[in-house]
């Protein structure tokens, strides 16, 4: 065999192997029979000849197959006999690389031009891998009985499927009438492989059959390797032979898909004329005609290209009278609104493209609309859908389906456009009638998490008197939830309770899991926990209510709300035994309840535990409790560590996400940072700029003391017709009221507080619009009173603080008045801590007490955890005796403002002892003083003689935050800023250190004692207990560098 290759080593040799015609294969059939039977006829021809002729005169040589068999060591290919450029050659040849199909490599695969080299000279035949079709159909005559039992196996030997050469040479040696019978299953055999080869063999086989045995098949299998041979004439003759003789559109579909690729349009409508006319006549008959068209990965394009040439033929038709268009135009519109009305995945772009081309040719259907409109929603690209809504919406001849209208009025319901809805809802009674209830109840249930009322209820009345009647009354109550969710929104909790019982009295229906839900989080709005768990209790006693995961979700989230970790995790454990499926919401509440208890470490902990988890509903808003959580300590970095944290999970950001990131930038000075966010990020991101966005960037211009950008920003937020809230409200009268404003620049003669007054006593009478997201300032407040709460208690805050106290005694009657009546003598603690202000000014000593004994009573009642648990809780008695007394941590600095005023109270009646009493107690309850707080102390015990605890006080609670001297760090030889840790924390109110007007108090005693060492031996003693006990707070006022600046000249005097 070796011997042999010796002629390849010639130059030029390679052409001598090559064979003298490409039709080499289909020659054999001219040859006599016996030929075949020749003992030469296990030597086969090499595939690579039929790929390289280029000489007729090319001797015919013979070439030693390949062992059919395992791939051993004997079958390598020995690239050193062939002359150099050869090897080269041959692996640029389609035919020798892998697969890239499935990218295998087919070891034992004969590669076109490969030859292996052996010493056995036994069966030696080409072997190919026919790989099964690609749209997985099972593959007919290979596996089954026609294998099994039919010619393949018995008659030509073949022990594995898919070995073509093997097959053909096996069937070239049977006589003429076992290959008359087997060729229609081996055309089938061949039908499966990709290579122009076998498409050759099929159309050998098929001329070879009689006209008796040209079956449907054998026409499909005959067209499909025509085309595969780029035979186009070859096939469509075939095609026009079998619809006149069978009338069956066979290879239509090859045909169709193979001309649409070479853009022979006409050729095509010729094609698909036919099989038309024909499925006409026989209607019972289906054939797919469309279905290998169907599945090209260009689809889209070629329909495009179709589309543009038939309005291309209808310009023509206009100058040359022999044009048909129509034809042309039929094929194209069938074409295009099959694509629609089908299955098919295009993109968004390619849909817009042929609803244009459709709408161009006045061949629109609602139902082809309808279908473009469901797939436009499911690639999440519904804007699309709106532009054509809003097209076609004025058009008179065009309506649309319900469908169309639901899936339009969810993406409306979604993104909160009000006017959308209502477009909607006019269309359901113009094209429909009247709404379906679906619609109805999308459009309350959207109205009322915007807490419009009026809406909820005009929307309910219609449902009734076009869905009901008195044969046919209401008959699910979670129609009736819309209407107890907007009052809960609004904290309307009478009218809750008044809906809810009429769903039994007056539509004699059972309150749903739904309803109960929503009264539970009413409860829990108003701060009425003990009824929310007695509520949550009755739930889970009944035998015909199965609480869900939005009622554990809901009583987690009040049990949030008053900061008890403790009971989160009893909730969230008794959901699990109950077998109630675990959801997002519940998880939101874990790391909230973590994050209110300082505990960030293990928020984010079950944050990263939770996105391995498969849960039901989104995994943003935990990551964005972080991203705020770090924000208001001000940690810049790890905010941004949490967002970038948020991109590797692939957790999609939402509108609130943005919202964290402006809150951080605002809360470290850069509001400037966060406008770019509002202008630029959000609404590149596709998210709606809401007025919490607002409210957050008003905030942080109005800590940074640029009251004018408050007054733009509103200005602005007004002229986009974003309603407003009581965040922007209140942010709002807190820049106009605030000294050196916008309103006193306009008014230097005075009289700025009073027009502050009249304008923002006219804003309290009207409710803003509930806002989605959390509100800035009133989120700690029951919500029925949470907005005129924190506007009124801000008002009689600064009025007490500019002396106009008949004002603020006349806003605390005013606020009794629009408040609910059983709220009015019961006021939360933001309004006892300005009246107490009030009072403070007044010197109204025992008014100031009143006030103290009421916030004192408010904030622990407000702070401890509800008695009324289910029942159901293994541990619920226990956790209710060991946590009564416990103060939640963010509860903890409640009082700190009516500390202050209180022990200037107690110190301006020379009541010392009951200012260390009252000390001791809030310490004991669990309450925390602030740094405001410690300081006030020590500066009355000072007033009062009372040095040592005053420098003790100081000492202990004051110095251990003290990082010395500005002035004198700047003499220092190295940087004299502080760290940012330590920046940071100074804006925490819990990081006491003594403020230089507390030090400068201390001084003066501490010069006075020292002035009275000199002749009382008591005086003495104390200053030398001073520097042992307090050496810190010393050497602070001993190195304390002088400034004389107006404060230190009023304390220390002309020194």
């Amino acid at each position: 065999m070796l011997e042999r290759t010796a002629g390849c080593l010639e130059p030029a040799s390679l052409w001598r192997l090559l064979p003298a015609s490409k039709k080499s294969l289909s020659r054999r059939r001219t040859l006599h029979p016996a030929f075949w039977n020749h003992a030469t006829g296990a030597l086969e021809l090499s595939p690579l000849w039929a790929a390289l002729v280029t000489s007729s005169d090319t001797q015919l040589e013979e070439i030693a197959p390949e062992r059919r068999g395992s791939g051993s060591s004997r079958d390598k290919f020995l690239g050193i006999l062939y002359p150099p450029g050869t090897t080269n050659f041959l692996r640029h040849y389609p035919g020798w690389v892998s697969d890239r199909q499935d990218c295998r490599r087919r070891a034992r695969l004969a590669k076109l031009g490969q030859r292996s080299y052996s010493s056995s000279a036994n069966d030696a035949s080409t072997t190919v891998v026919v790989e099964p079709p690609e749209d997985g159909t099972e593959v007919r005559g290979i596996q089954g009985d026609i294998v099994g039992d039919g010619l393949l196996r018995n008659k030509l030997g073949l022990d594995e499927p898919y070995d073509c050469d093997e097959a053909w040479r096996k069937y070239l040696s049977l006589d003429e009438t076992s290959q008359k019978l087997a060729r229609n299953i081996m055309m089938e055999y061949f039908s499966l492989s990709r290579k122009k080869r076998e498409a050759e063999r099929i159309i050998d086989l098929f001329n070879g059959l009689d006209l008796e045995n040209r079956d449907a098949r054998a026409y499909h299998y005959a067209i499909r390797a025509h085309l595969k041979l780029q035979n186009q004439e070859g096939a469509c003759q075939l095609y026009e032979t079998v619809l006149s003789s069978l009338r069956l559109p066979v290879g239509s579909d090859e045909l169709l898909a193979y001309l649409m690729k070479s853009a022979s349009w006409e050729t095509a409508r010729d094609i698909w004329s036919s099989a038309r006319q024909l499925l006409k006549q026989y209607p019972n008959r289906r054939f797919k005609i469309y279905a290998v068209l169907k599945q090209q990965p260009n689809y889209g394009d070629l329909l495009c290209q179709l589309a543009e040439h038939a309005n291309n033929t209808m310009k023509d038709a206009a100058q040359d009278a022999n044009e048909d268009p129509l034809g042309v135009l039929n094929f194209a519109k069938d074409l295009v609104e099959r694509a629609l009305m089908g299955g098919h995945s295009l993109s968004p772009t390619t849909l817009d493209t042929l609803l244009g081309y459709l709408h161009q040719w006045d061949a629109l259907s609602p139902k082809a609309l309808q279908r473009a409109v469901t797939k436009l929603f499911e690639l999440d690209a519904l804007p699309l859908a709106v532009q054509w809504y809003r097209k076609l919406n004025g058009e008179k001849d065009f309506s649309f389906t319900r469908t169309t209208l639901h899936t339009l009025l969810k993406f409306f319901c979604v993104n909160q456009h009000t006017r959308g809805m209502q477009q909607v809802l006019d269309d359901f009674f113009r094209y429909h009638g009247k709404p379906s209830l679906p619609a109805y109840k999308m459009c309350m249930t959207e109205f009322a998490c915007q807490g419009d009322v009026e809406t909820v209820h005009g929307l309910f009345d219609q449902l009734i008197d076009h869905h009901t009647s008195h044969e046919h009354p209401l008959n699910d109550p979670d129609y009736i939830a819309p209407i107890l969710h907007v009052h809960s929104k609004r904290g309307e909790i009478a009218k809750v309770i008044k809906t809810f019982n009429e769903i039994t009295e007056k539509h004699n229906l059972q309150p749903s899991i739904l309803c109960w839900n929503i009264l539970i989080g009413a409860y829990g709005r108003v701060h009425d926990v003990d009824t929310a768990f007695a509520t949550f209790e009755s739930v889970l006693s009944s035998s015909d209510l199965e609480p869900n995961d939005h009622t554990f979700a809901t009583v987690m989230g009040i049990a949030v709300s008053r900061g008890d970790l403790e009971r989160v995790a009893e909730l969230h454990k008794l959901a699990a035994d109950l077998n109630v499926k675990n959801n997002y919401a519940m998880v939101d509440c874990v790391v909230q309840a973590h994050i209110q208890n300082n505990d960030l470490s293990t928020a984010e902990n079950v944050c990263e535990k939770a996105a391995t988890l498969d849960l039901d509903g989104s995994p943003t808003r935990m990551w964005n409790y972080l991203i705020v959580a770090y924000a208001l300590r001000r940690d810049l970095e790890n905010a941004n560590r949490i967002r970038r944290r948020m991109s590797e999970l692939q957790i999609k950001d939402d509108q609130y996400t943005y919202g964290a990131i402006m809150q951080a930038l605002s809360m470290v000075g850069q509001p400037d940072q966060a406008y770019r966010i509002l202008k630029h990020s959000i609404p590149d991101a596709g998210f709606k700029v809401t007025n919490f966005h607002y409210a957050v960037l008003m905030g942080g211009y109005l800590a940074v003391g640029n009251v004018a950008k408050v007054f733009r920003l509103y200005d602005d937020c007004v002229g986009r017709n974003i309603p407003q809230s009581a965040s922007t409200n209140l942010l709002l009268m807190k820049a106009t009221v605030r000294p050196n404003s916008h309103l006193l620049e306009h008014n230097p003669e005075g009289g700025m507080f009073q027009r502050a007054i009249d304008m923002f006593l006219n804003m309290g009478t009207q409710t803003p619009q509930i806002s989605e997201g959390p509100e800035k300032g009133t989120s700690s407040l029951p919500l029925d009173i949470a907005y005129p709460a924190a506007l009124h208690s801000y008002l009689m805050y600064v009025a007490a603080q500019q002396g106009e106290l008949q004002t603020a005694r006349d806003l605390y009657e005013r606020y009794k008045l629009v408040v609910p009546e059983d709220r009015r003598n019961d006021p939360p603690l933001q309004i006892i801590s300005a009246l107490m202000a009030t009072k403070w000014q007044e010197r109204d000593l025992g008014g100031v007490q009143e006030c103290w004994e009421l916030a004192l009573a408010r904030a622990q009642q407000a702070a401890v955890q509800p008695r009324h648990l289910p029942r159901s809780l293994s541990q619920s008695d226990n956790l209710a005796s060991e946590d009564s007394g416990r103060i939640p941590y963010h509860r903890q600095l409640d009082l700190a403002k009516c500390v202050s005023w209180y022990l200037q109270s107690l110190g301006l009646q020379g009541n010392v002892d009951q200012m260390a009493v009252t000390i001791d107690d809030l310490l004991k309850i669990g309450f925390v003083l602030d740094n405001h707080n410690w300081n006030i102390y020590v500066k009355v015990l000072c007033s009062k003689s009372k040095a040592k605890l005053a420098f003790q006080v100081c000492e202990d609670r004051l110095m251990p935050g003290f990082t010395g001297w500005s002035h004198i760090r700047r003499q220092l030889p190295v940087r004299n800023r502080l760290p940012i840790e330590i920046r940071r924390l100074r804006k925490d109110p819990r990081y006491c250190r003594p403020a230089p007007s507390t030090i400068l108090v201390l001084a003066d005693v501490y010069l006075m004692i020292q002035d009275a060492a000199i002749e009382s031996p008591a005086s003495q003693y104390l200053l030398e207990e001073i520097r042992r006990s307090c050496p810190k707070t010393v050497s602070a006022m001993e190195t304390m560098p002088r400034t004389n600046d107006p404060m230190e000249r009023e304390i220390l005097g002309e020194q």
